[in-house]
């Protein structure tokens, strides 16, 4: 029988994963189960809970000439950012709103302001689209606006 990728070579083992049959070249041991090179790839991509042996096996096999690069897994923080700012702003505008004072409206804007589906609406709708600068900006204006719509105590 002959390899798949190599036909003028003999078969050594089959794939663990997709059953096919390949030379000693073409095969990644670890753990002793055989894996193809798609195989490997897709297990890597994947980010499947395959061995460290896996790895440094194909590493080997590949030499200096390429790289395996691994996903990284980040947890994106501006939807929480986000979410909790809008909260906030809306928690300002009801305090604000309940003493009748305009710093309501503008914390009540602002809270639109940094919630997601807002942005989505705006930037698929009206084709906006709110940058993290211009949010930051509104916030510190709306915190100017809030300072001078509260009343000086003097004692």
């Amino acid at each position: 029988m002959k390899c798949k990728n190599h036909p003028n070579k003999e078969v050594v083992a089959s794939c663990v994963e997709c059953g096919n049959f390949f030379c000693s070249d073409c095969l990644t041991i670890s753990d002793r189960k055989h894996y193809c090179p798609d195989c490997v790839k897709t297990l890597l991509e994947n980010d499947a809970p395959v061995s460290k042996q896996l790895i440094i096996q194909q590493q080997q096999q590949l030499g200096n000439e390429a790289q395996i690069s691994f996903p990284v897994q980040q947890t994106n923080w501006e939807p929480i950012i986000s979410w909790g700012l809008s909260i906030c702003f809306f928690l300002f505008a009801l305090s604000y709103l309940a003493r009748g004072q305009l710093a309501g409206i503008w914390s009540t804007l602002l809270g639109f302001l940094w919630l997601i589906p807002f942005n989505d609406w705006l930037k698929k709708e009206k084709n906006i689209e709110i940058t993290l600068a211009m949010k930051i900006g509104a916030s510190i204006f709306l915190l100017f606006l809030m300072g001078l719509s509260t009343p000086a105590t003097t004692k």
